[in-house]
């Protein structure tokens, strides 16, 4: 569970920072993504 609310705190955060420096939406979701896959990683170990 711990690591799903952070994985959620952490989607948060790059999206309002995405938002202020206005980066490009792909490189956006690719970091997202790559977050999202490093936490499911930790999770399953």
């Amino acid at each position: 569970m711990e690591y799903a609310v952070l994985a959620g705190i952490v989607v948060i955060a790059l999206g309002g920072m995405a938002a202020t420096f206005k980066t490009s939406i792909g490189t956006m979701f690719s970091t997202l993504f790559t977050n999202v896959t490093n936490s499911q990683n930790k999770a399953g170990n």
